[in-house]
C-alpha cells in the first residue's frame, strides 16, 4: 500500500509540475479580457522574434524582417494562415500557431484584441494575443495544455461556472478541436420585484451553475483542445468563466 500512495502521488506531482491538473479532476478559469483566440511561438534561429498587438494589426519582426497583419474584416482563421506565413530574412517560416480559445470561423475586426507592445516570442507558446471582452462580447475558458509539440486534453468537462458580466442573452457553447458539442441560450435579462415589491427590475447578472446542467459530462479527449464560450448579446463586461473537468 505504501508504494502504490507513493506511486500516485508522483504522477499527481508530475502533473502540477507540467502546469496540468491531475487527471482525476481539475479547473480552470479565465477572467475578462484574458482569453487568447490563438497561441503562437518562434522555432526558428533568429535572435530577434517580437509580436505586437495594435487596434488593427498584429506585427512580427524576424530578425530585421517585418511582417504586419491587418486583421480587421479578417476571420481567425485568415489571422492564423497570415502569422504563421511571416517569414525571416532568409524567406523561412519558422512560427507556429494553433488555435485556442477561438474556432475558424471566429470574426476579427477592429479592437476585437487587447493592444500589447512588442514582446519577444521565443519557443514556450505564447498568449499574448487576447480578445477584447468589450468587443468581442464572448468569454472563453480553455480545459487544454500545450506540453512541448503536444495537446494534452482534459477528458470530460463537467460543469460550468462563473458570472459573465454583461446585458442580453447568454449563449452557453463548447467546442472540442474546432466543433460544437454543446449549446444553450439563457434568457436576459430576468424581472425581480423591486423595493417594496412595487416595480419589477431587470437583473442582468447570469450565475452559469444555475443554468447549464451538463449531465455525465462533454468529452474532450486526452488530445484535442476544449474549450466553453458564453456569448452576451448586448454588452459584456468585467467577470469571468470557469470549469470543471473530469477523467
Amino acid at each position: 500500500m505504501k508504494n502504490r500512495i507513493t506511486f500516485t502521488s508522483m504522477l499527481v506531482a508530475f502533473a502540477l509540475l507540467a502546469g496540468l491538473s491531475p487527471a482525476m479532476a481539475g479547473s480552470a478559469w479565465t477572467d475578462y479580457d484574458a482569453a487568447s483566440p490563438l497561441i503562437i511561438r518562434y522555432v526558428g534561429a533568429e535572435t530577434i522574434h517580437t509580436l505586437q498587438v495594435t487596434a488593427t494589426t498584429i506585427v512580427q519582426i524576424t530578425d530585421t524582417t517585418t511582417t504586419t497583419t491587418t486583421y480587421n474584416g479578417f476571420t481567425l482563421a485568415q489571422v492564423v494562415a497570415a502569422l504563421a506565413a511571416a517569414e525571416d530574412d532568409e524567406g523561412d517560416k519558422e512560427w507556429e500557431v494553433i488555435y485556442w480559445a477561438g474556432i475558424a470561423a471566429d470574426a476579427v475586426a477592429s479592437n476585437d484584441l487587447i493592444v500589447a507592445a512588442a514582446t519577444s516570442v521565443g519557443r514556450e507558446w505564447n498568449t499574448v494575443v487576447k480578445w477584447d471582452i468589450s468587443n468581442e462580447k464572448h468569454y472563453d475558458c480553455v480545459v487544454s495544455h500545450m506540453v512541448g509539440n503536444d495537446v494534452v486534453g482534459s477528458q470530460k468537462i463537467m460543469d460550468v461556472f462563473g458570472e459573465p458580466t454583461g446585458t442580453g442573452d447568454a449563449t452557453v457553447s463548447i467546442y472540442v478541436d474546432g466543433v460544437r458539442k454543446y449549446y444553450k441560450t439563457i434568457t436576459s435579462p430576468v424581472y425581480v420585484y423591486g423595493v417594496g415589491y412595487a416595480t419589477n427590475v431587470a437583473d442582468n447578472s447570469i450565475d452559469l451553475a444555475d443554468y447549464v446542467d451538463l449531465g455525465d459530462g462533454v468529452d474532450v479527449g486526452k488530445a484535442s483542445i476544449g474549450f466553453v464560450r458564453v456569448a452576451r448579446a448586448s454588452t459584456a463586461t468585467t467577470g469571468g468563466i470557469g470549469v470543471n473537468v473530469s477523467e
